[in-house]
């Protein structure tokens, strides 16, 4: 591939991808994207400031801001919070131009897109976009799942049907169409988060030109998970110094603060049960979803059967619920900017489960 191909980053959120895109953000010669297809994209350039745990980041915005009167013609919030999956043949043009108009306007850089909307879409990106190379992220489920609970009161880490902060729920609201089982496959956040995790890396293993993983090759040897990204073509040799220089050391293994290991296991097990009958851990991400349920029909019918009817209400559901965050996004920037001040503003914002 050519060094001025387009770079897609895909993970799930909560899996070290700000810390990719960071690294692009600060080198010379790219123009690096933050999560283009978030449904929230256009109030929170207008309104979000970036997360204190996000060090160093001043502005996820910067490489939009030259668009910022063109994007409203062509961002659409149902791309960060419907259709989450995509097969390789189904039309969406409107996200295809979308993802163009941003590859096409990068002043002569390279574009780096960074997305957390992708997962379960790779097999269509690649049809679409031949000439990307795309790089999947991905963490130690653990590790994930703390990331993803952590700033609620612990006592609820465990709910699988709790509304936060990264989607969880309407993740699996949207994808349940597709994959019964992400709502009837589990009693507990971790099932619903270690589903999502598997399904993802996958896909990602199978579909990605590299598939990189965060605690193992980044956090602990940078030396090594940056290298790798070089010899692909992800990044130059000149590049390595100033993108180790990214990296800082990151504390693992708080999860077995709150559930022993063999917890852990055994949701993982029974989760890995459920997706190898299904035929999706043999076939996700290379064969249409058609294809595989024509493997296993009694397994998809009985799964089927044990999950709720959702339909478009849950899609315009979901359209509203992204609506309103948006309407809390630009409230929030309001009281900070009338003088609140940015603590109330961040406690204000964990209370709405919002990403302040």
């Amino acid at each position: 591939m050519p060094d001025t191909c387009p770079i897609f980053i895909s993970a799930r959120v909560r899996s070290g991808s700000t810390l990719l895109w960071q690294i692009y953000d600060r080198l010379p010669g790219y123009r690096a994207y933050y999560q283009p297809c978030q449904d929230n994209l256009l109030p929170h350039i207008r309104h979000t400031r970036p997360m204190a745990s996000h060090r160093g980041v001043d502005d996820y915005w910067s490489a939009f801001r030259p668009l910022v009167g063109e994007l409203p013609r062509y961002h659409e919030p149902a791309f960060g919070i419907t259709r989450l999956m995509l097969e390789a043949d189904e039309p969406w043009p409107a996200l295809r131009d979308y993802l163009q108009l941003l590859i096409d306007n990068c002043d002569g850089e390279r574009p780096v897109l960074q997305f957390n909307a992708m997962c379960y879409r790779l097999p269509w990106l690649r049809r679409n976009f031949p000439d990307a190379q795309i790089m999947h992220l991905w963490r130690d489920p653990r590790e994930h799942w703390l990331s993803v609970v952590r700033h609620l009161p612990s006592g609820l880490w465990d709910e699988p049907n709790l509304p936060d902060a990264y989607n969880v729920l309407q993740t699996c609201a949207d994808l349940s169409r597709y994959l019964p089982l992400l709502f009837s496959g589990g009693d507990t956040s971790y099932a619903r988060v270690y589903h999502l995790w598997r399904l993802s890396r996958l896909a990602g293993d199978r579909v990605a030109d590299a598939s990189i993983q965060f605690d193992g090759d980044i956090l602990a040897d940078p030396a090594r998970g940056l290298g790798t990204l070089a010899q692909l073509g992800l990044l130059r040799e000149q590049d390595l110094p100033a993108a180790r220089a990214c990296i800082a050391p990151t504390p693992t293994g708080k999860w077995r603060e709150h559930h022993d290991p063999a917890w852990f296991e055994a949701i993982e097990q029974a989760c890995e049960a459920q997706l190898t009958a299904l035929g999706l851990t043999e076939h996700f991400g290379t064969l249409p979803l058609s294809a595989i349920r024509a493997r296993c029909p009694q397994t998809w019918d009985e799964m089927q059967a044990t999950a709720p009817g959702l339909d478009e209400a849950m899609t315009q559901m979901l359209l509203a619920y992204s609506e309103r965050r948006g309407e809390c996004t630009r409230l929030l920037d309001a009281v900070r900017r009338a003088g609140g001040g940015d603590r109330w503003w961040g406690q204000l914002a964990r209370r709405l489960r919002l990403r302040a």
